[in-house]
């Protein structure tokens, strides 16, 4: 997981935070550290799901 996020960057999850913002003002939770877990939380629902369905 470091190695994805060191080739992404801290610059890309900033942009992406203060764009979402601004887009949607009214709605909280779109820090760095959110979405950083978002994207923990989204790529361990793929494995699971991955590792589900090759188990049926």
């Amino acid at each position: 997981m470091q190695k994805a996020e060191s080739k992404w960057g801290e610059g890309f999850y900033k942009g992406l935070s203060q764009d979402l913002q601004d887009i949607f003002p009214d709605i909280k939770g779109f820090s760095i550290c959110n979405l950083q877990y978002m994207k923990q939380i989204f790529l361990k629902i793929l494995y699971l799901r991955h590792k589900l369905w090759r188990n049926l």
